[in-house]
């Protein structure tokens, strides 16, 4: 079953009082919410592009939250209606970069996100997700911004040429927001074809190590730890410091008792011997 992209609108119109009896003005902010491609299939990436547009004759100031993601809420619902999850961001432990954005009368901002960072869709079938921004700064609206959403069973081959894509241009971008992208979009493909390519970005990206690092742990699996076990060889030391901590968490979880002795013999140079007691 086919779906259509939705562009989603939500018109926030803020008064805002006179200057030295100037007269009162309405300021006028367009949020719209795309996805990219609204059939994909099991565990292909799913992004979702934001859009803001400022029409009025002022300049303003949106905020996207920590990392220009933390004010973005996503509820996801089945094609009946359930409710499956009401996902926001937190980056209160770590680092996190401020998220304002100032448009100018007549700018627009955009930017896409994945999906699977709020959510993880783990069997196909068609979703409801209504997209929210939250930015408390703004009189927003509790209008219905609905994108649907269709899941179709794997395609191993697809799934395969998307991955080689993402690494290509997560190792060939030079534009950090492009290649970190690209890169956290391949991270979230939950699934062994996937392994190559990420450690193909671990060995040869510049920007997209610590995702590509990431992915790895969330697959789990012994090919994912031997690709960054062979990272421990080749990396500088706050990458190297990363997998070690990949590693340490697959082999915490793993019931694979090889798995986790071939692990612990990679990281025991690089941990100290009471940690690998725990």
């Amino acid at each position: 079953m086919r779906t259509r992209a939705v562009a989603l609108q939500v018109f926030i119109l803020a008064l805002v009082a006179p200057i030295s009896g100037a007269t009162a003005f309405a300021r006028e902010v367009e949020i719209s919410w795309q996805l990219e491609h609204p059939t994909v299939g099991l565990h292909e990436p799913i992004l979702v592009k934001f859009r803001a547009n400022n029409h009025s004759n002022n300049a303003i100031v949106i905020d996207l939250g920590n990392n220009s993601k933390e004010n973005m809420q996503f509820t996801i619902k089945s094609e009946d209606g359930k409710l499956l999850n009401v996902a926001r961001l937190n980056f209160s432990d770590g680092i996190s970069f401020p998220g304002a954005v100032s448009l100018k009368p007549g700018d627009d901002y955009e930017q896409k996100v994945v999906m699977s960072e709020w959510y993880v869709f783990s069997v196909p079938g068609t979703y409801r997700i209504e997209a929210q921004f939250l930015d408390e700064t703004l009189p927003i609206s509790d209008t219905a911004n609905e994108l649907i959403l269709e899941i179709t069973p794997r395609d191993s081959s697809h799934l395969t040429e998307i991955c080689e894509r993402l690494a290509k241009q997560a190792i060939e971008t030079s534009i950090y927001v492009d290649a970190d992208l690209a890169a956290t979009a391949l991270s979230y493909v939950d699934d062994p074809v996937a392994v190559p390519f990420m450690e193909r970005v671990l060995r040869e990206s510049f920007h997209g190590k610590w995702r590509a690092i990431e992915g790895l742990a969330r697959i789990a699996d012994p090919a994912a730890a031997d690709a960054l076990v062979a990272a421990l060889r080749n990396s500088d030391e706050l990458t190297r410091a990363r997998v070690v901590g990949a590693l340490f968490a697959i082999a915490s979880a793993t019931r694979d008792p090889k798995l986790k002795e071939r692990i612990e013999v990679a990281i025991r140079p690089f941990v100290g011997a009471d940690v690998l007691r725990q």
